[in-house]
């Protein structure tokens, strides 16, 4: 990263005695011919801009990209008055309406450089979750997101608050990702930052939808982790503000896609918890049920249909249906990827024939 920040600077550097090159020669541009002077004016704009985005984009990392795009399209506004304002000057009679056209150019420029680099990024974020949500490859996935995290790009797909939205979302996934990959420590650690970060979103509705999110993690962790009295204290968190949670949550756009997941999410804990008191029977009636709304639903994650496959072979086993458990564990063996519920439940294949 050091390295990184060295060439830049650099660059930066080399661009900004370049334009000081340029402006030291404005004083002999009534010496120039008319070609000359025109080059050098042109080229102030040009330079100027390039230093306004090296600045930003490479030394100032504090700025949001609204307010970079903001900055950038004043700079353009200025440094084209400039312009407008030599030329009269030097009697280079260039029209007034070139440098507003230059102006707009250089702004849909930026616009469509701006959108294009969000677009890919958002674009490069969302192809790596898909690598623990629909291809179920938690090693991969987590390295890939790691990688991820040092690059620029991350800070790209930035909403909200700067960065908070971003590394609240980051935190939630690699935690899920170590889950499934049996890390417990480290889906702990990220599920506990999950939790931390969700306090510090802008919106309240995303605060409360992101931390009722945290709660269910958690507790899924912790049961896994055989901690049944800390997964107790999340999960009667969830319980206590979940009556209330559809009147406290507004409408924005964020709330409404994470929304429509709760209700599920409280019926996997409601069946998780009868589980742990050994209630299969309760247990069983609402993975089925759950199982039944989903297994034909192409907008629930492949990753969601193995881990409550998985579940379900589990409370077979306890009844002794041992045709229906091998029945689940196939289909979590088969589509479980490098998940560790597929990894043991080819163990228990194995085992049984």
């Amino acid at each position: 990263m050091e390295k990184n920040k060295l060439i830049k600077s650099l660059i930066f550097l080399f661009v900004a005695i370049t334009a000081g090159v340029v402006f030291n020669l404005l004083p002999q541009l009534a010496d120039m011919n008319s070609t000359m002077r025109f080059a050098v004016i042109i080229g102030i704009p040009i330079l100027g801009l390039s230093m306004f985005f090296l600045f930003i984009y490479f030394i100032v990392d504090a700025f949001s990209e609204s307010v970079k795009s903001g900055l950038f399209l004043v700079a353009c506004i200025v440094i084209g008055y400039i312009v407008a304002s030599a030329s009269d000057y030097f009697d280079i009679h260039v029209p007034f309406y070139f440098w507003i056209i230059a102006v707009v150019a250089c702004a849909v420029i930026f616009f469509i450089f701006s959108l294009g680099r969000t677009l890919t990024a958002s674009a490069k974020y969302i192809t790596i979750q898909r690598i623990l949500y629909c291809d179920c490859d938690p090693a991969v996935f987590i390295e890939k997101m790691l990688n991820f995290k040092d690059t620029k790009t991350y800070r790209l797909v930035a909403t909200g608050e700067p960065y908070h939205w971003t590394d609240t979302m980051f935190a939630c996934h690699l935690s899920r990702g170590y889950a499934m990959d049996k890390n417990h420590e480290k889906a702990e650690e990220h599920g506990l930052q999950f939790l931390v970060l969700c306090e510090e979103l802008k919106h309240p509705s995303e605060q409360l939808i992101m931390r009722f999110s945290a709660y269910t993690l958690l507790t899924s962790i912790y049961s896994e982790k055989g901690n049944i009295n800390t997964a107790t204290e999340y999960y009667e968190k969830f319980k206590e503000g979940y009556p209330s949670l559809f009147a406290d949550v507004k409408s924005t756009l964020i709330s409404k896609s994470y929304f429509e997941n709760f209700p599920r999410n409280e019926e996997y804990l409601r069946a998780a918890f009868f589980a742990v008191e050994k209630n299969y029977k309760e247990a069983l009636l609402i993975y089925e049920k759950i199982w039944e709304a989903i297994s034909n639903n192409k907008n629930v994650s492949p990753l969601e249909k193995v881990s409550v496959q998985h579940d379900m072979a589990t409370i077979y086993n306890e009844f002794g249906e041992t045709e229906n458990a091998e029945e689940c564990l196939s289909y979590v063996a088969k589509h479980g990827n490098t998940t560790y519920m597929a990894r043991e439940a080819r163990k228990k294949l194995e085992v049984a024939q």
